[in-house]
């Protein structure tokens, strides 16, 4: 309900993916390390002690805040975002 009256009264923020945030969490930084490295969620999930659905919660968080499609794209995005930090 919150979000449709923020829509009518013309905020557009809502629904919008936020800029990357200049540091990453712990979890974030592991499960981004293991795709850089090439690695599953599985293998990501067992090297971490999660589960794979947990890795690919994480994976989807990262793709948002670096706003790419696929998960291949995130290590370009990744360093990219660190070259102007």
């Amino acid at each position: 309900m919150e979000r449709e009256h923020a829509a009518m009264d013309g905020d557009t923020s809502i629904g919008r993916a936020a800029e990357p945030e200049r540091s990453l969490t712990p979890a974030l930084a592991a499960v981004l390390d293991g795709i850089v490295e090439g690695l599953t969620n599985a293998q990501i999930a067992a090297r971490r002690g999660t589960s794979a659905r947990t890795v690919a919660n994480q994976v989807a968080a990262l793709l948002r805040r670096y706003r790419v499609a696929s998960r291949f794209a995130l290590p370009g995005a990744s360093a990219e975002q660190a070259a102007r930090d």
